[in-house]
């Protein structure tokens, strides 16, 4: 009812005004001969001077109340519905727990601000040593980068320390002092900057690798992502000069654990230079081969980087050669190729016969020639009637027949 009163009220004056006005031109039609001076004189003129007053009064009161609603809420109230009442705090002051929180988010802005900022001076020098240092025409470019890299290792600026620590784990086989280099990188291993920390420890690997190093590696590997598992398990495998057992196996096991962004595949390919393996990482890899399908990165990867290299092999590796053949959903070309070094004679028979078996099934002449190419590493004499049976296949063509006699050939050569 608050809310109507104002408009109530103006409607009574405007309503009492224009009766007025009315009232003053019916009568100064009835009394047009009363002068202007005497109408201005009159009490009618005086009581409509004292309603226009009233008017201007009730003007700032109904402006008064309008100014005093825009504050107390809503204005409009259904009928018989009670008015809201809308009620307003006072705001709280920030708490001790916002302002750090606050706090904290400048200060990981900052740090952000300032590791972009230093990874593109980085990035840059990096580029221009590594011109340099790749020149084949000015030798006295790449000793003048090499100069200007051990000196950085002593130096205060992190973004050229980090650009040369690097790029030390790219200079391959060219001629540079690597003692020098070694005792430049050394003092990083331990930095406080995990960046930094990360790129020394990498490039000892490559520069000048030590049996000692590795035990660096338990901490340090709990520090590898997506980004650098790979070259961590290059590196693992480099400085444990290919012996993945002891702290290297459970270093490599924990960058193929489980539940992780790491792709299984790189980390395989980086293992690659592995001599002698333990038999947790071995069975960890045969798990992640078996958990995922022939074509799948994890499994091509296994058969390509690491089957052709064991040597010896386990019954468990065979076994799988085998079994991923067997499934036809692999490549062929690819597994063949880990039964050419490492494999028993007991284990070169029990491969000779599942292998004639898939090709006198197959339905290609590829898969043939390929199994055929299996064959010439570990076909034995009592396999060669059945090798000779796959030559007189209809279906055979030349290049089979070609490879099918190369088996035949070494298998009897082979008790």
């Amino acid at each position: 009812m608050r809310v109507a009163l104002p408009w109530i009220v103006v409607a009574l004056v405007a309503g009492a005004w224009i009766g007025s006005v009315a009232f003053v031109a019916e009568d100064a039609t009835q009394t047009d001969l009363v002068s202007i001076e005497e109408a201005a004189s009159s009490d009618l003129a005086a009581e409509l001077q004292a309603l226009r007053t009233q008017v201007r009064e009730l003007h700032g009161k109904v402006k008064a109340l309008q100014e005093n609603q825009k504050r107390s809420g809503p204005g409009l109230v259904a009928s018989g519905a009670q008015p809201r009442t809308v009620r307003y705090f006072e705001p709280k002051k920030r708490s001790t727990e916002l302002k750090q929180r606050q706090a904290d988010a400048r200060s990981r802005s900052a740090e952000q601000k300032a590791r972009t900022e230093r990874r593109a001076v980085t990035q840059k020098q990096y580029k221009t040593w590594l011109e340099a240092v790749r020149s084949l025409k000015d030798a006295r470019a790449r000793e003048t980068a090499l100069g200007e890299m051990q000196a950085a290792f002593d130096g205060k600026d992190e973004a050229t320390l980090l650009a040369a620590l690097q790029l030390s784990r790219w200079l391959g086989n060219i001629e540079y002092d690597r003692d020098a280099f070694r005792a430049g990188i050394w003092p990083h291993t331990s930095s406080q900057d995990a960046e930094v920390r990360m790129a020394a420890l990498l490039a000892l690997a490559w520069v000048q690798p030590e049996e000692a190093d590795i035990s660096m590696w338990t901490t340090a590997v709990r520090e590898a992502d997506r980004n650098n598992a790979e070259q961590v398990a290059q590196a693992l495998t480099r400085t444990s000069g290919g012996m993945i057992t002891g702290v290297t196996e459970e270093a490599a096991l924990y960058l193929l654990r489980a539940g992780t962004k790491i792709k299984k595949a790189f980390v395989i390919r980086g293992l690659q230079g592995g001599k002698e393996w333990g038999g947790a990482i071995e069975a960890r890899m045969i798990e992640i081969v078996r958990s995922v399908r022939g074509q799948d990165y994890d499994s091509a990867y296994y058969f390509h980087f690491i089957t052709p290299r064991l040597d010896p092999k386990s019954d468990a590796v065979v076994d799988l050669m085998l079994e991923r053949i067997g499934e036809g959903g692999g490549s062929v070309q690819t597994i063949v190729r880990g039964f050419r070094v490492g494999l028993s004679d007991d284990q070169q028979v029990r491969a000779a016969g599942s292998l004639l078996g898939f090709a006198e099934n197959a339905g290609t002449a590829y898969t043939v020639r390929e199994i055929a190419r299996a064959l010439e590493h570990v076909a034995h004499r009592t396999h060669v009637e059945r090798v000779e049976a796959l030559m007189a296949g209809e279906d055979v063509d030349e290049y089979v027949v070609g490879v099918l006699t190369k088996a035949v050939a070494a298998a009897r050569r082979r008790p």
